[in-house]
């Protein structure tokens, strides 16, 4: 006779027992699930982390505020105004008693040689352009007064501020601004340099032949020509070639005299190019 456990246990061969009851209260004990805690920094470690970078940023802040003020002390703060010489301009009498009227014109490199060394390379910062020795009584401690452009000069109009000035002879001297006109686009540059001083011209027709002295691209004592092609609110309109670098040099007439002073060209054309008027000087800057 084979030996069923079954059988012992449920009263009949092959009849497995019955499940055993359930526990106290009608259920069976749930499942055990394992819950990992979100991980907290110790407080120590915070307050650590907190404190260094506290000191990291007062570090860099010391450093920065150093640094401003060794800046502010070498190099004073600009004013708001720029300042502008408050004494009386006036031009320069001739020492001749030359009349343009009654003169032979000159050829064109006549001009050029009697002009030359009146002009110079005028240098602000990264920039570079032209200007002239004009008639214009200097103030005192200066020698001689320079004509150019306002957009030439316009990062050296500071206190302390100095202008460079070359010569044709290759002789580097400067220069301070000494009076402005933005809407004109005229400046006046005071020096201790010994130039000899340009005249105005008495006037200027369409038609006229005048010639451009300057330093375009920085070619120093380049000489162009043309004719006046027009005339609108004391500027004039020439097809003298004119380019960058050119600003503020003289527009002469075939006597040596100073017609305008050259300003600007037309972007989207060739052969037009601008000058401001000489005589506007009067009007601005000078009391004439």
């Amino acid at each position: 006779m084979t030996f069923d456990p079954y059988a012992q246990r449920s009263g009949g061969p092959g009849i497995p027992p019955p499940p055993p009851p359930p526990m106290p209260g009608g259920y069976n004990t749930p499942p055990i699930v394992r819950v990992r805690p979100a991980r907290r920094f110790p407080v120590v470690t915070v307050l650590s982390v907190v404190l260094g970078l506290s000191v990291m940023v007062n570090l860099v802040a010391f450093f920065v505020i150093a640094d401003l003020r060794t800046n502010q002390a070498e190099s004073p703060s600009a004013p708001s105004e720029p300042p502008v010489f408050e004494g009386t301009l006036s031009p320069l009498t001739p020492d001749d008693d030359f009349e343009p009227d009654d003169a032979e014109k000159l050829s064109i490199s006549e001009v050029y040689e009697s002009v030359i060394d009146s002009v110079v390379t005028v240098f602000c910062g990264e920039w570079s352009g032209t200007g002239f020795a004009f008639a214009i009584s200097p103030p005192s401690g200066s020698e001689t007064v320079i004509v150019t452009n306002h957009h030439v000069v316009e990062d050296c109009l500071r206190a302390g501020d100095t202008v460079g000035l070359l010569e044709i002879n290759g002789t580097a001297t400067e220069g301070y601004v000494l009076s402005h006109h933005e809407a004109r686009d005229l400046a006046l540059i005071a020096t201790t340099a010994r130039l000899e001083p340009l005249y105005p011209a008495t006037g200027a027709a369409i038609g006229d032949q005048v010639v451009a002295i300057g330093s375009p691209g920085g070619l120093e004592g380049t000489l162009t020509q043309g004719i006046v092609s027009a005339i609108r609110d004391g500027v004039y309109q020439t097809d003298a070639a004119i380019n960058f670098g050119n600003s503020g040099g003289p527009l002469l007439d075939l006597y040596g005299r100073v017609v305008a002073v050259n300003t600007a060209i037309a972007s989207d054309a060739v052969g037009i190019g601008f000058s401001v008027g000489i005589d506007l000087l009067c009007e601005r800057l000078m009391t004439c």
